[in-house]
């Protein structure tokens, strides 16, 4: 697969939140709004590319020498929870630790470690570059939501889980085909 077409399928098709479901939990937490959204759901789209490029550093340089591709998960947890130990100051500091070891991260490191270096790279920008628009467009879904009338019984967690679905089908939309006749 081409390099655009590894950028569209990771944005779109195979969308880190709505196609595979991972790191859910921060998306319906995220504030209302695309402008907070945009801003609380940065530091973890800049993790993803890091852990996607760690990821392939730790099988291919670690643990592929040594036998051990199959401690990759815990091998890839420790290592994104080494800053952790470092003292951060500051609000970015709060952060941090809820993207380093977010199941999105996690995954997107896993899914990418065998796309090489910088394919690596490439898979990891896409995905949180995913992230970003699902976690934008959701949040302005919702704030404009709010402001309609529900049911009692769907407003809040229901209604956010209602829209999610309908915004995965709709990324779903972008099929392999339609991305194949784009891409190339």
């Amino acid at each position: 697969m081409t390099t655009v077409g590894t950028v569209l399928t990771f944005t779109f098709v195979n969308n880190v939140v709505l196609g595979q479901l991972l790191g859910v939990c921060p998306l319906l937490g995220l504030p209302r709004g695309p402008r907070p959204a945009l801003r609380a759901s940065l530091a973890l789209a800049a993790a993803m590319p890091a852990s996607a490029v760690l990821s392939w550093v730790v099988r291919r340089l670690v643990l592929a020498p040594l036998g051990l591709e199959s401690l990759e998960l815990i091998a890839l947890c420790l290592v994104l929870a080494l800053p952790l130990l470092l003292p951060v100051r500051g609000r970015a500091g709060l952060l941090l630790p809820h993207a380093l070891l977010n199941c999105a991260v996690l995954g997107v490191g896993l899914l990418s470690a065998g796309a090489g270096a910088a394919g690596s790279l490439v898979v990891g920008a896409a995905a949180g570059a995913g992230y970003l628009l699902a976690a934008v467009v959701f949040a302005g879904l919702r704030e404009r939501l709010d402001r309609e009338w529900a049911p009692r019984s769907m407003r809040g967690l229901p209604l956010s889980l209602l829209t999610a679905g309908l915004m995965a089908l709709v990324f779903l939309a972008f099929d392999r085909t339609l991305l194949a006749g784009l891409a190339g």
